[in-house]
């Protein structure tokens, strides 16, 4: 019986001692867990940090690439305007193809545009057949020209025109540059110039409107082509409107 008493206060003691060690492996365990889990999530900020930081890097290689393509897109950009600059200057001095072409547009459209008038010292040539081919089927040749007060036009084309210049007698009669005064028949000769200074009294009569007749006549001056044959006694209106 003692025997068996001590047997199993031998036994309660080993199971104490067994408990006891087992809570302190538990409680080490949860220790260790707790000190992990710390450490854990400060590699995961880490990584976290790393890759914003690597992104961040990348940005700024692309801004300053960027940066660098502007730079020298602008410095491509001004070498290309001094470039025209100089060839617009030389272009100009060597009377280039290009400046030819813009001085022909202006010869088309001088006398024809308020921004382009006739000026003093460089008369407006007109061809009466051009105007007249222009305005075929039309019952008058009707045309505005832009000038300054002093300008001077130039008929040219047919062989003669025809003035009613009853309409025009004011003080003086119309003068032209190589017919002189309008004698009473009206007809002046052609190529012949029309100064404006010189008849402004005279336009200013007739709303400043220059107005002639054509009529041809192949009996008098022959006709070389079966189109002139065709108009043949027949007269044309003529009018030049100034402004």
């Amino acid at each position: 019986m003692k025997n068996l008493l001590i047997f199993t206060l031998i036994l309660i003691l080993s199971c104490s001692q067994a408990e006891s060690i087992l809570e302190k492996e538990d409680s080490e365990s949860d220790s260790a867990n707790s000190s992990n889990e710390p450490i854990a999530s400060t590699n995961d900020n880490l990584k976290s940090l790393e890759e914003r930081l690597a992104k961040l890097e990348s940005t700024i290689e692309n801004n300053t690439l960027a940066l660098s393509t502007i730079e020298n897109n602008t410095l491509a950009l001004e070498n290309l305007s001094k470039a025209i600059s100089s060839s617009g200057a030389i272009s100009v001095e060597n009377n280039s193809p290009l400046v030819v072409e813009i001085d022909k547009s202006d010869e088309e459209d001088y006398g024809k545009s308020p921004n382009n008038p006739v000026k003093s010292g460089k008369p407006m040539k007109i061809n009466l057949v051009y105007d007249f081919m222009l305005s075929l089927g039309e019952e008058k040749i009707s045309n505005t020209i832009y000038a300054d007060t002093n300008a001077t036009i130039e008929f040219e084309g047919m062989d003669e025109i025809t003035i009613d210049a009853d309409k025009y007698h004011s003080k003086f009669p119309l003068v032209f540059g190589n017919s002189g005064w309008i004698p009473d028949s009206g007809i002046v000769k052609l190529p012949d110039t029309f100064n404006r200074f010189n008849n402004l009294q005279n336009l200013m009569k007739n709303d400043n409107i220059l107005e002639f007749t054509h009529t041809v006549d192949c009996d008098r001056h022959g006709c070389d082509t079966f189109e002139q044959k065709q108009f043949h006694g027949q007269t044309f209106e003529f009018e030049y409107i100034f402004k």
